[in-house]
C-alpha cells in the first residue's frame, strides 16, 4: 500500500495574483523614482538658469555703477529697452582715461553683448572688444528711473537728448530666460542698479 504525499503548491491562479501584485508595485516604484528624478532635473536646471542669470547682474552692476558723468562732453549715458550705453573709468588704463562700454541684446540670436572702447571717444560708433555675456535669452528690458521716480522706456543724456545732461536715477533690468523644462514659458529675472554718478570734468 502506497502512502499518499500531500504536497502543498500555487495554484496557477495564485500564481497570477501574485505577479500581478508584483508589477502594480513595481509600477509604483517605478514612477515614484521618475518623478523624483524629473522633479530633481526641473531644480538642477532652474539653479543653473538662477547662477548664469546672478552672474549676468553681476557684471552688469558692477559696469553701469561705475557710471561716469563726463560734464566737458555733455555726455552722460543713452540706451532703449534692448541696449545702454555708458562711460565709465577706464580699468585697463593707468592715466585714468574714460571708456566707453554698452550692453546691447540681439533676438535673433537670443544673446546679450557687452562692448568697450578703453579710450572714449564719445561717439559710441567704434569699440575694442565685443563679447558674448549671454545665451538663450528671450528678451531683456532695460528701464530708467527719472527724478520723479517714473519709469521710462528709454534715456538719452546727450546733446540734444530727451534728458540732456541729466542721468537716470536707477535701471531697472528684466531678463527672460528660456526654461527647458517648460518651453512655453520663460523665467523672468529682474535686478535694480542705483547709480551713484561719478563725474570727471
Amino acid at each position: 500500500m502506497r502512502n499518499a504525499v500531500n504536497r502543498k503548491a500555487f495554484t496557477l491562479v495564485e500564481i497570477l495574483i501574485a505577479m500581478s501584485i508584483m508589477l502594480m508595485i513595481t509600477a509604483m516604484v517605478a514612477s515614484i523614482f521618475v518623478g523624483v528624478l524629473n522633479y530633481w532635473k526641473r531644480g538642477y536646471s532652474s539653479t543653473q538658469r538662477q547662477q548664469s542669470t546672478r552672474l549676468v547682474f553681476s557684471r552688469m552692476t558692477g559696469s553701469i555703477s561705475s557710471l561716469f558723468v563726463a560734464t566737458s562732453r555733455g555726455i552722460y549715458c543713452f540706451g532703449s529697452k534692448d541696449k545702454f550705453y555708458f562711460i565709465s573709468a577706464s580699468a585697463r588704463s593707468s592715466e585714468g582715461d574714460l571708456a566707453e562700454m554698452g550692453y546691447e541684446y540681439n533676438a535673433a540670436e537670443q544673446k546679450i553683448f557687452f562692448s568697450r572702447q578703453d579710450k572714449a571717444d564719445f561717439n559710441f560708433d567704434t569699440y575694442d572688444s565685443k563679447d558674448m555675456i549671454a545665451i538663450h535669452v528671450l528678451s531683456l528690458d532695460f528701464r530708467y528711473m527719472d527724478s520723479s521716480g517714473n519709469w521710462l522706456e528709454s534715456w538719452d543724456s546727450r546733446q540734444g537728448g530727451a534728458q540732456q545732461g541729466t542721468p537716470p536715477q536707477a535701471i531697472k533690468i528684466s531678463l527672460g530666460a528660456e526654461n527647458t523644462d517648460y518651453p512655453d514659458n520663460k523665467e523672468i529675472f529682474e535686478t535694480t542698479i542705483e547709480l551713484p554718478i561719478r563725474t570727471k570734468y
